[in-house]
């Protein structure tokens, strides 16, 4: 049975010496189809328009008409290549938008933007998943590229669809703006589950001592640790979207950034507290298994502090001597000798039992 990997996302690199913006794929893992969701529209009319090419993407006669085509599947990166060939992007930004595992970052080219950030929800078996996702900005036009093919922008297409003012009056740098905060809202979400986890393992630490508590700590920290990686490059390309000058950000929507850069802060503020408390359960849990462990070994050393005088004793009457000389040890030819051996051995247990208790090695320490 093949081992499922511990990573939660794989980077793919393309081979050493090769020209910039060769792309490299991991040709299994890319192998599901790429689909295409196009939204074209204004403050008046909205398209759906189903491509067959970059040629097919109408344009409405509105000046505030907003155009924004959603590749969803990178799949062989044939249709990624036509949809930036037709629209002049650089080849780098091609090449990092095929090319999954890019760090979280802004990159401003010529006529246009390219941001890319991570999507993360929970699959099935209740693990993070991770998908890149890229954004290309130039005034009114947006190419969205998703990882997988599980969509992540409908609550954004619904917003639009329900004719929203806020957004369909807007220019596609809102859109852009709109599409960063549903990806970092999602984020929430799997810090709640965090939360969920290390309540539970913080229960099971006090209470149970289970041995495999160790280990889920471990991965939640772990996975944490990737949260973090996802998350801190983001804060720092939102911050170039509000301060930088050539920002393709309008100041009349800094106000939309601010507020998912404070997410964004928030998001962090979580994940290093939730890392301290998963050390802290961690240092909590070997704590108790070295207290129980020397529990134990205080209990052998009291019993072996017990014995080790009657043992001293047991092997001086348990030696062979001539009985028919009594006076080499005299108390064999005593009458009460086996009566006195048994209360010198209940003496010494009891003074020393008495000892242990008060020095506070048994129940309570004696004042």
């Amino acid at each position: 049975m093949k081992k499922k990997s511990r990573r939660q996302f794989r980077r793919s690199f393309t081979q050493a010496g090769a020209p910039p913006g060769v792309t490299a794929l991991d040709r299994e893992e890319s192998a599901q189809t790429s689909n295409v969701v196009a939204m074209v529209y204004s403050p008046s009319d909205l398209v759906e328009p189903k491509l067959d090419g970059p040629q097919d993407l109408p344009h409405l006669s509105d000046q505030h008409c907003v155009q924004w085509i959603d590749i969803q599947g990178i799949g062989d990166g044939s249709l990624l290549h036509e949809y930036c060939q037709s629209q002049n992007f650089h080849v780098l930004a091609q090449a990092d938008a095929q090319n999954v595992g890019q760090r979280p970052k802004l990159e401003a080219y010529e006529d246009f933007h390219y941001v890319v950030f991570r999507s993360i929800t929970l699959d099935k078996d209740q693990r993070l998943k991770w998908s890149q996702v890229s954004l290309f900005l130039r005034e009114n036009f947006l190419l969205t590229v998703q990882e997988e093919g599980a969509d992540c922008f409908e609550a954004v297409r619904t917003r639009i669809r329900e004719g929203r003012p806020t957004i369909r009056e807007r220019q596609g740098d809102y859109l852009a703006v709109m599409i960063l905060d549903v990806v970092v809202d999602g984020y929430f979400p799997i810090l709640e589950h965090f939360g969920d986890l290390l309540d539970q393992c913080e229960d099971r630490v006090l209470k149970e001592h289970s041995p495999g508590v160790l280990n889920e700590i471990y991965d939640i920290r772990r996975d944490l640790s990737m949260f973090r990686r996802s998350v801190w490059p983001l804060r720092e390309a939102l911050n170039s979207l509000c301060r930088d000058s050539g920002s393709p950000i309008k100041e009349e929507n800094h106000l939309h950034l601010r507020d998912i850069l404070d997410h964004v802060v928030q998001t962090l503020e979580f994940i290093e507290s939730y890392r301290e408390l998963a050390s802290g359960l961690a240092d909590a849990h070997l704590n108790l298994v070295g207290q129980k462990t020397n529990e134990v070994m205080k209990v052998l050393t009291i019993v072996s502090a017990v014995f080790i005088p009657l043992t001293f004793i047991a092997g001086i009457y348990g030696m062979n001597f001539d009985t028919s000389q009594p006076y080499n040890l005299p108390e064999l030819g005593w009458q009460f000798g086996y009566l006195a051996f048994w209360l010198v051995n209940i003496t010494i247990v009891i003074s020393l039992l008495a000892l242990f208790r008060r020095l506070g090695w048994l129940g309570k320490r004696t004042q």
